[in-house]
């Protein structure tokens, strides 16, 4: 009886052990899958909010102390007391900080090496003046294909929208390459400026209306007036060089020093296809593709890396479109007695009809389309592409009234997905990526994040060096613009009055051919992505 009741004991506690163990694998296994997934996601949602509400807060919180001190002090003597303590400056709608603290320190940067600082700028006017010459011609072919889309080509300027045509988790990235561009920009101007002895009385940072964020810099006007112009070229163009080499510093690190220098240490590269890092939880994909699987196809289209991923979509969304090689008996058993899907009319989009029509014929058709896609023999463009010993084969392919495409998508265990649409919305649908972690503790999310935020202050930063060379009211191009108007006039004697003239008119039909291009640029991104 001893016995019996040690052994009894003895077994359950090995079962306690089992089920123990069991437990701590499993729970390890579930560690291991929220290292990779959990904090990638959290990290993404505090990198978005957390700066939101910093600086939602921030201005708040300064609005009501100066509230509270205007009712109790009055507005001059909270003035008086901003300005001398603080060097700020508080309205409804502006905070503004300026300083001469910074002038002695950016006097030393200009005179560390005179000769080079010249070479330095003497390079940014080069640039801005050909940036300046081409932006006219530029504006108006980007407001052509904005106006009448290409399929082979994509507009120049495209405005950026967190949440609509950009990831609003990059907003924060957004939101500090504004401000880190507008400090740069300005310190360019001063530093140009001290380098030719133009006198600076202030820097200053404002904030408008909660989330716009600039610099500028105040120079005595005398001392700019009697300058060269040589020099006020220099100053002129500073600032848009500044940005110019903040965007080839973005594209350095994002092209060369992530890929080739931090990727492998901490990551390995995919055996086959493209791993899904995250899929947007609006978009068709959702609770079809999950995080963690593999994309191996695009249309019979292998995707190895990220550039056989680009190039698939490219030749997707290019013409011809591709058809399917299907028996023409299939196809009669297919047909729909109901209604005819290829009348507009009676078009539906929730039915599980789409209308197909013979790549050799230009015969319409209203078919069953997932079983078209099923039993379709491969892709076709002609009849002659398809295979004839099955049957008499057609080649049939989906009629849209727009650019949209089926996407078959493969997945690495077989299965395929299908996608109406736009192909290259499939970009904004899902993130994908070649490498894997070779840590539990590194999130690739968090890499993608990273990368697709450097892209953005890229793109923003060759935007505001494009747009502040544009020869246009409150732009740097203004400035250069009359300071090679006033060359021409002394050196080619033209008269001061033609010269205006020429100021008036190229002033205002770029400030014409920006508004629309702007406007057109908008709605498109609305009107595509909304």
């Amino acid at each position: 009886g001893d016995r019996s009741r040690h052994r009894k004991k003895s077994e359950g506690n090995n079962t306690k052990k089992t089920k123990q163990k069991h437990n701590n694998n499993t729970t390890t296994k579930r560690n291991r899958r929220r290292a990779k997934q959990g904090p990638s996601k959290k990290f993404i949602l505090l990198m978005t909010l957390l700066p939101i509400f910093l600086v939602v807060g921030l201005w708040v919180s300064a609005q009501l102390i100066h509230q509270f001190f205007l009712a109790r002090w009055g507005e001059s003597r909270v003035r008086q007391w901003l300005q001398q303590h603080l060097e700020l400056s508080v309205s409804l709608w502006k905070i503004e900080w300026e300083t001469t603290k910074l002038n002695r320190w950016i006097s030393n940067i200009a005179f560390l090496n005179k000769k080079r600082t010249k070479i330095w700028y003497d390079a940014g006017v080069v640039v801005g003046i050909m940036m300046m010459i081409v932006i006219l011609p530029l504006l108006m072919y980007d407001l052509y294909l904005q106006l009448f889309p290409a399929i082979n080509a994509r507009p120049i300027l495209t405005v950026m929208v967190p949440g609509v045509n950009i990831p609003f988790s990059t907003a924060t990235a957004l939101f500090c390459a504004i401000v880190v561009n507008g400090i740069i920009h300005e310190i360019g101007h001063a530093i140009a400026a001290a380098r030719e002895g133009v006198k600076l009385q202030k820097f200053g940072v404002f904030s408008m209306a909660v989330f716009y964020v600039g610099a500028f810099c105040d120079f005595k006007r005398e001392d700019l007036e009697r300058s060269s112009r040589r020099a006020r070229l220099r100053i002129y163009c500073a600032g848009a060089w500044h940005n110019f080499v903040l965007f080839l510093f973005f594209i350095f690190i994002g092209l060369f020093v992530i890929p080739h220098l931090v990727a492998p240490l901490l990551f390995t590269p995919t055996p086959s296809g493209l791993d899904v890092v995250s899929v947007d939880p609006e978009s068709p994909l959702a609770g079809h593709v999950q995080e963690g699987q593999t994309i191996v196809e695009l249309n019979e289209c292998s995707v190895n890396s990220l550039e056989e991923w680009g190039l698939c979509l490219l030749s997707i969304s290019s013409p011809p479109q591709h058809g399917f090689c299907i028996d023409l008996v299939v196809v009669s058993d297919l047909a729909s007695k109901d209604y005819d899907c290829c009348d507009p009319s009676q078009s539906d989009l929730s039915s599980s009809f789409r209308c197909f029509v013979d790549k050799d014929l230009s015969t319409s058709s209203c078919l069953a389309a997932k079983s078209v896609y099923n039993n379709g023999l491969g892709k076709c463009y002609s009849s002659s592409d398809c295979s004839q010993s099955a049957g008499v084969m057609s080649c049939v392919a989906p009629k849209y009234a727009d650019t949209s495409q089926v996407l078959r998508i493969k997945l690495s265990d077989g299965r395929s997905i299908l996608l109406e649409g736009e192909p290259l919305a499939l970009t904004h649908y899902v993130f994908v990526s070649s490498l894997r972690p070779n840590y539990d503790w590194i999130s690739l999310t968090a890499l993608t994040w990273i990368s697709s935020s450097l892209d953005i202050c890229a793109m923003l930063s060759a935007g505001l060096c494009f747009i502040n060379m544009i020869p246009t009211m409150a732009m740097d191009g203004q400035l250069v613009l009359c300071v090679l108007l006033e060359y021409l006039m002394d050196k080619k004697g033209y008269s001061k009055k033609s010269l205006n003239s020429i100021a008036w008119w190229v002033h205002y039909i770029t400030l014409g051919v920006l508004a629309l291009d702007l406007f057109a640029s908008f709605t498109n991104v609305l009107s595509n992505h909304l």
